[in-house]
């Protein structure tokens, strides 16, 4: 099976290493536009992303490198409108309950745990050491970065963005399009497409949507 990763950047980095260490690809390759600037990767860089039409077949898996949780749910749109299949990675560090569910096209960070009966959307990411309690809701295109710990029945939208360290405790809703800052601790509900940061979080400003 050949994966083919859709950005080269850092992030890129961390999911082709993810995916090698799961040992079920006899290849990884990236698209970006970067192309001859990024020659020393271990994975080659083997096109322009507009090309991943060329690499489509029934043993490729696509992954979406993509920090932005807006251009990543382009992709994803532009990927499935194109019947090509995405890959679902997980790290073999993380502890993921058998009773959770994972949509396609996530990545599951090293050291992160997910709980029983949560469920995450299609294209997550769920980084480095997070902890996903139990009974969760997190929708598609939700990003929780490095070190998050979400308590359990939290309920997070989609295309959110949980800075590093955020932690949020039982019970609490957070809308479509928040982003919280680094640190922040979140004690009650977030509305949609709003900005929270802080100890405790508040809101500072309206995002666009």
């Amino acid at each position: 099976m050949q994966l083919v990763i859709i950005g080269a950047g850092g992030h890129g980095k961390v999911v082709a290493e993810c995916a090698e260490l799961m040992t079920q690809f006899s290849q990884i390759h990236f698209l970006d536009e970067q192309q001859a600037h990024l020659q020393h990767y271990p994975w080659p860089v083997i096109g322009r992303p507009d090309t991943y039409s060329q690499y489509a077949g029934s043993q490729t898996r696509f992954f979406i490198a993509i920090g932005d949780n807006h251009l990543r749910g382009r992709w994803v749109e532009t990927l499935t409108e194109a019947k090509c299949k995405l890959a679902t990675l997980i790290h073999p560090s993380a502890q993921v309950s058998r009773h959770s569910q994972i949509g396609e096209g996530t990545l599951i960070c090293a050291n992160v745990s997910v709980n029983p009966f949560t469920s995450l959307g299609i294209s997550c990411i769920v980084n480095t050491g997070a902890i996903v309690e139990h009974d969760c809701k997190v929708s598609d295109l939700v990003h929780i970065a490095p070190g998050c710990s979400i308590a359990g029945g939290v309920e997070i939208g989609r295309a959110s963005f949980l800075g590093i360290g955020t932690n949020v405790i039982q019970g609490v809703r957070i809308g479509s399009n928040v982003q919280t800052g680094a640190g922040a601790v979140v004690l009650k509900d977030i509305k949609n497409n709003q900005l929270a940061v802080g100890v405790p979080a508040r809101v500072i400003k309206q995002r666009d949507c």
